[in-house]
């Protein structure tokens, strides 16, 4: 029994001891800032790895850089190879939003894009950017998710409004607009619009052509366009064109339409602010 009480004195003794000689300390943080981890018993020490017991918190790099990910409290666990030789406890707060400030209070976007974001202005200057959240008065004209990031689903007008959890609103208004015609091509049916602008004034009554069949390769373009006669009547014709010349022949050539025409008249009537 006597021997027994030794045995565990001695191992009470040894975790005492271990403990004393290990590392530990506290941190405070604020949310968004970064911290990294060094320590004179770190040193020359090159087989260390750090583990946070809640990424949610905090998260650790490689080279024990810790980031504030959100409020509370989290410890980083410090190990050289298998042995454990510290903990850091990190406390990290937020400094409370007063007032949300969009740079504009009417903004436009185009359809069918996302990562759009807004641009705001907290206070006090120090405010934490966490806890904020966004919701969209019609989801189906924009929808926005927990990080503000906004997705265009179709042409329209919403509300986009922050709230804090202290009661804190803000809110701008959305419009979707349409995408352009160009925006709309394909990059072979751009590279047709950006090599016929500069031969549209050749045309008699640029502003009434219409593209009916386009085919091309390289700074080699065949296509078919109708516009006003005069005669009150439309005109087709054929035509062949050396972009990288600007040579522009009149032909009867016949070939496979490989083109959305009508998305391209579009597109070179913009370009030409008809």
């Amino acid at each position: 029994m006597k021997r027994l009480g030794m045995i565990i004195l001695t191992a009470a003794l040894a975790v005492t001891l271990t403990a004393c000689g290990g590392i530990s300390k506290t941190v405070d943080l604020k949310y968004g800032e970064t911290y990294k981890i060094e320590d004179d018993k770190l040193a020359g020490k090159e087989n260390l790895t750090w583990e946070s017991e809640d990424r949610s918190i905090v998260t650790v790099s490689d080279d024990g850089t810790v980031t504030a990910n959100a409020p509370g409290k989290a410890k980083v666990s410090i190990k050289d190879g298998e042995r454990s030789i510290g903990t850091y406890t990190f406390d990290v707060t937020t400094v409370p939003i007063e007032q949300i400030i969009f740079a504009d209070n009417n903004v436009q976007i185009t359809e069918k894009t996302d990562n759009n974001k807004l641009k705001y202005t907290l206070l006090p200057e120090d405010a934490s950017d966490y806890g904020i959240k966004w919701t969209s008065a019609d989801n189906s004209v924009a929808s926005i998710d927990e990080n503000g990031n906004i997705v265009a689903n179709a042409v329209g007008k919403t509300t986009i409004i922050a709230t804090t959890d202290t009661g804190i609103t803000a809110q701008c208004s959305l419009e979707v607009v349409a995408r352009s015609a160009y925006d709309q091509l394909s990059r072979h049916e751009k590279a047709f619009v950006n090599a016929i602008l500069p031969v549209m004034v050749n045309f008699k009554n640029p502003a009434t052509v219409r593209f009916t069949a386009i085919h091309g390769i390289g700074d080699y373009w065949q296509f078919e366009a109708s516009a006003q006669n005069g005669f009150g009547g439309n005109t087709v014709s054929s035509y062949t064109y050396y972009s990288s010349s600007g040579l522009l022949l009149d032909t009867s050539t016949s070939f496979v339409n490989e083109m959305n025409v009508d998305l391209v008249t579009q597109a070179v009537h913009e370009k030409l602010g008809y």
